[in-house]
């Protein structure tokens, strides 16, 4: 289940954003409620989980070039200003230098533009049974000029 779906379903929100068009994650809560769970793996999917992984967690970070997932939300008729905001998180790897700050958890890099998500999955579970050491800030989109193509296409937004 995916981790918003997890809590609105389990009441884990502090409500609706309009502006965003999303539920606000009561991070907290979501910790509290992922303790209480036992044994085995747990994975946990979302843009925010690595700001709930318990201690000595695997952080997995998938990654995707700007460019293909600007087309890919905007086929999805996702609004234009959180296209954009996902886009330029992602140019930036918002997530992926989150993921670092959280100093007791591993964390690993995944881009996923060139791949299968079963190509994604293998490379992630050659990292979780050891065989491959987990690598972050392998990937610098602000050096591709695709990156800078589409940036020039970003609508001014200052009044």
């Amino acid at each position: 289940m995916e981790l918003t779906q997890f809590c609105v379903e389990r009441g884990l929100t502090q409500g609706w954003d309009e502006e965003r068009e999303s539920w606000v994650v009561d991070l907290e809560a979501l910790k509290r409620e992922l303790a209480k769970l036992e044994g085995g793996v747990l994975v946990v999917d979302g843009h925010l989980s690595h700001l709930v992984a318990p201690p000595g967690s695997l952080v997995v970070v998938l990654r995707r070039a700007p460019w293909t997932l600007f087309q890919e939300l905007t086929e999805r008729e996702y609004p234009p200003e959180k296209v954009w905001e996902n886009v330029e998180a992602e140019m930036v790897g918002v997530v992926l230098e989150e993921s670092l700050q959280v100093k007791a958890v591993k964390v690993h890099e995944v881009d996923t533009t060139p791949i299968t998500p079963q190509e994604a999955a293998q490379e992630v579970a050659r990292v979780y049974r050891g065989e491959t050491p987990p690598q972050a800030r392998r990937v610098d989109w602000l050096t591709h000029p695709e990156t800078l193509r589409l940036l020039v296409r970003r609508p001014c937004t200052l009044s």
